[in-house]
């Protein structure tokens, strides 16, 4: 898919060639530009790695933000040719598709492990992973799925297509994401409060009255959620307790029973000084402060406490043990937050391109599947990536499957930004990028709440290497803009 989706973007401009960009009249984000340019200047200034493996890791790394940048352009044109009705013409197409997709990929697990009920009763990958199968039309990855689809759904709602956000909903519900149907299920009750603070005020503030709901949502809100509770309640009891569970504790904070990954939520917590790179000096003061908290380490680490061993194997063993709690993805970000406090250098610049934490650093690292990554490009792997989040992938594979929870992926776009760009980049991304949008602000409705929805998956996922999510985000937030014009003309 991945290869795919490489080829796509040549070809819709190969069919609708527009080299029109418009740089200077801020027709598109100058993010994408802005970011390849300060990854040169870390690279050329500081990095200073012209091996081959590099200049190819270097220049892969940077096609994903062209190809981003390429992608971004050709849906503000279809925008501003087609217009609002006809993208909203389009969508309503789409998840009709969508829908049966996820309905196929259900209905083939349904014949696969012979159960009209897949969600109980059944070992991993099924049972309370069945959702984990269920990708719509994107083939891969569910939460892709669970993104895109509360995206439109709160589209749809917006627009009184109440059918069509109905038929998202689905596609959200049949994933069971505990995550994506917290973030769902806070995004609604945000809704619901908006539209009656709305009503309280009259409609006499302008943004609040912008921002709410329209139509009946003392109705069709709480029908959303009602059918939520029920569906988890009656198709997947146990995923509705796990929920629960996880609201009522830290999340990630889980102690494993065995190998499934249906578990008692606890609030033990790791010490963040097990990973500064002093640990050799401060293991056997660290143990204790982690005896006294019932958090042991492994008897590797007992054995080796204060004996030299190599910071790596520390590492790796402080990894295993995160891994087995399903906090792989809270190593991930005291890792990231770590290496930006080691220099200055870190803290402006990240540590660059394909270097410290992307989808494209895990396959020029070997861990993927496609021809392109394994046989044609070379393998490179930086010092950052191999003492940081490539042990967690390592180590992660190492396990039974049940332990390829998302709670244990080093997936998330704010380890990239700040990992590989530095605060230099994730500042270019709030100005840049975020800001091409905030210009509009006032022609913004719904698009508010898919910028609420989009901050916690982007902790779950490198959002702009998957070219998935993006895509649609933006689509519809410039929709947003295009409805928000033309109303304003009338």
């Amino acid at each position: 898919m991945f290869s795919v989706k490489l080829l796509a973007i040549p070809l819709v401009y190969l069919l609708r060639p527009n080299f029109s960009f418009g740089f200077s009249k801020g027709r598109v984000p100058k993010f994408f530009i802005y970011i390849i340019l300060l990854a040169f200047v870390n690279w050329v200034l500081f990095i200073r790695d012209f091996s081959y493996p590099y200049i190819v890791a270097f220049i892969a790394g940077n096609t994903l933000w062209l190809f981003s940048f390429l992608s971004f352009h050709q849906i503000k044109l279809s925008v501003e040719r087609y217009g609002f009705d006809t993208g909203f013409r389009t969508l309503k197409v789409f998840i009709v598709v969508h829908f049966l997709f996820c309905v196929g990929q259900l209905i083939n697990v349904m014949l696969i492990t012979g159960k009209l009920n897949p969600y109980v009763d059944l070992p991993f990958p099924y049972g309370m992973s069945t959702g984990d199968n269920i990708y719509g039309t994107f083939m891969q990855n569910s939460l892709y799925n669970v993104t895109v689809s509360t995206f439109l759904t709160l589209f749809f709602l917006y627009r009184r297509a109440y059918f069509y956000a109905f038929l998202a909903s689905c596609c959200v519900i049949f994933v069971f994401s505990n995550f994506g149907s917290i973030v769902f299920t806070v995004i609604m009750l945000g809704l619901f409060l908006t539209g009656l603070l709305n009503k309280l005020l009259s409609g006499r503030v302008a943004l609040i009255k912008r921002l709410s709901p329209p139509g009946n949502y003392g109705i069709y809100i709480p029908f959303f959620l009602v059918f939520m509770v029920f569906i988890y309640n009656t198709v997947s009891p146990p995923n509705a307790e796990y929920i629960v569970a996880k609201i009522k504790q830290k999340i990630f904070s889980i102690e494993t029973k065995g190998k499934s990954y249906s578990v008692m939520i606890d609030d033990q917590r790791l010490d963040p000084a097990a990973f500064d790179r002093n640990t050799n000096e401060k293991v056997t003061e660290l143990r204790k402060k982690q005896e006294q908290n019932k958090v042991y380490f492994s008897d590797y680490l007992k054995e080796k406490s204060g004996s030299g061993v190599a910071h790596k194997d520390l590492k790796r063993e402080m990894t295993k043990l995160y891994i087995l709690k399903l906090q792989g993805k809270s190593l991930a970000v005291l890792e990231t937050m770590n290496y930006l406090k080691s220099s200055k250098k870190a803290m402006l610049f990240g540590a660059g391109t394909t270097r410290f934490s992307s989808h494209i650093a895990q396959k020029m690292s070997g861990h993927d599947s496609s021809r392109l990554f394994m046989n044609i490009l070379p393998r490179y792997v930086s010092d950052e990536y191999e003492l940081n989040h490539k042990l967690l992938i390592e180590e992660r594979k190492k396990k039974d499957e049940s332990y390829f929870s998302t709670a244990n992926f080093p997936d998330s776009f704010y380890n990239q930004i700040f990992g590989e760009y530095g605060v230099l980049g994730a500042l270019i991304f709030l100005v840049f990028y975020i800001g091409y949008f905030l210009k509009q602000f006032k022609y913004l409705s719904y698009s508010f709440w898919l910028f609420l929805v989009l901050i916690p998956f982007a902790h779950l996922s490198y959002i702009f290497d998957t070219m998935c999510i993006m895509p649609f985000f933006e689509w519809l937030i410039l929709l947003d803009i295009e409805r928000g014009k033309l109303q304003a003309n009338e």
